[in-house]
């Protein structure tokens, strides 16, 4: 018994250090279930059970359902929280804080616990002269710029708080604010160019989390916002005339001279491209989905970021291409398989897909001529032909969410090989399995 102990013990030790040792749950299409430690060998699966030494081999035909219990992959787009960060002035460098205008009262700023802090009195902003506070980074050319607003001081006056693009700290300094109004009544967008007055677009406050993102493309300004910081609706776009070196950052203004204004800002982040955060659904024809953090398309074929393990994929084998949670009434909307893409505003643009590079999508359009399209943030769906599901006897689950619909499926070394019904015969890791499943006899 010990002498078998052992050798339990070398067996899931190799096979831990081969990454081919996990617990999982099985049932046979017999109706036998079994839980254990797993291994992949030959064109079965093995169980062991750790407690009764009990080892199972079962024909990979022969499974009916296999649960796979493996670690959570790490998430590429969760920042890494540095142990120690240089502080210049209260603030992580390279963010700088200054005042605009001259407020009638106090005006300052702060960090801590990875959330930007700002106090006013007697500021305002919106107007022919301004006056505030902002923290900012000094940047050249295009940027989107996000955060999420926390919890502002309550209050009726015409406060501010949100992302802002400018020129200096000048009172009458050319720039774009995209925030919060008059506490949480309203959001908006305002904008003045050089000896310009101020112009605004406003609307109604979202209730819950508040996230903005606001983007620069050269002389053209995007307002977006969002609930989850995920889904973004587009609110307005604007031409403003601001000089290729600008400050970008966050600011805040509260006119009142009896009462503070405060306002945090959490994630605060820019970059010249942001990425998505949602996982991109690539639905093709027969009804499998391959999820992907980012992709590109260009001479008819899909290229995963990060997913070279994944089979090549043609346009011509995608239903179509998800980035944001399909409602029932944009699910009604694509029925149809026109090409195109559905936007955010809830307009389709039909048009023929040519490119989709950096998160560009070109499409040609009879009606509209040749279009771009910011996909990441302006796109719910991209649509190129009406999924089907086909006939298939398993069904495969990855840990990334991809599910793969398979007519017949065996293994091959370190790589289960299936029969997949657009793809033809494709391969995928054994360590990026979660479940696999028979669904049809």
């Amino acid at each position: 018994m010990r002498a078998f102990s052992l050798f339990i013990g070398v067996w899931l030790t190799f096979g831990i250090l081969c990454g081919s040792a996990a617990e999982a749950r099985l049932r046979t299409v017999r109706g036998e279930q079994f839980t254990g430690v797993l291994r992949w060998d030959s064109n079965s699966v093995q169980i062991i059970n750790v407690d009764s030494g009990l080892i199972r081999w079962v024909p990979i035909q022969d499974l009916r359902r296999l649960v796979i219990d493996t670690a959570s992959p790490s998430d590429p787009m969760t920042p890494v929280t540095r142990a120690s960060l240089e502080l210049v002035e209260g603030l992580p460098f390279p963010w700088e804080a200054g005042t605009i205008g001259k407020p009638a009262g106090p005006a300052e700023s702060s960090w801590r616990d990875e959330v930007f802090r700002i106090e006013t009195q007697g500021a305002v902003l919106g107007q022919d002269v301004e006056s505030g506070r902002m923290i900012f980074e000094r940047i050249r050319g295009d940027r989107e710029i996000q955060t999420r607003l926390g919890r502002q001081t309550a209050s009726q006056d015409d406060t501010r708080a949100g992302l802002i693009f400018r020129s200096s700290l000048d009172a009458i300094s050319p720039s774009v604010f995209l925030g919060a109004a008059a506490g949480l009544r309203e959001d908006v967008l305002e904008w003045r160019s050089q000896g310009g007055s101020p112009n605004r677009c406003a609307f109604p406050a979202v209730y819950g989390q508040r996230w903005y993102k606001l983007k620069r493309s050269g002389d053209v300004f995007s307002a977006y916002r969002s609930r989850d910081g995920q889904r973004w609706m587009l609110m307005c776009r604007t031409n403003v005339d601001l000089p290729r070196d600008l400050l970008v950052g966050v600011a805040a203004a509260g006119p009142s001279n009896f009462r503070v204004h405060r306002a945090p800002f959490e994630r605060l982040s820019h970059a010249q491209r942001m990425e998505a955060t949602a996982m991109i659904q690539v639905e093709l024809k027969s009804g499998s989905v391959i999820a992907c953090r980012a992709l590109e398309v260009e001479a008819g074929m899909l290229r995963f970021s990060g997913l070279e393990s994944r089979p090549r994929v043609r346009v011509e084998d995608v239903a179509r291409l998800v980035y944001q949670t399909l409602s029932s009434r944009a699910e009604r909307r694509l029925q149809s398989g026109q090409h195109g893409v559905l936007l955010t505003t809830g307009d389709f643009i039909e048009g023929e897909p040519t490119r989709l590079i950096e998160g560009w999508l070109t499409l040609d359009s009879v009606l509209f001529g040749r279009r771009r399209v910011d996909v990441v943030n302006e796109a719910v769906a991209i649509s190129l032909a009406v999924p089907q599901r086909a006939d298939a006897r398993y069904e495969i689950t990855l840990v990334d969410g991809s599910v793969f619909r398979a007519r017949d499926i065996a293994l091959d070394g370190y790589r289960l090989r299936l029969e997949e019904p657009t793809l033809g015969s494709c391969t995928l890791p054994l360590a990026d399995l979660a479940l696999v499943e028979r669904v049809f006899e």
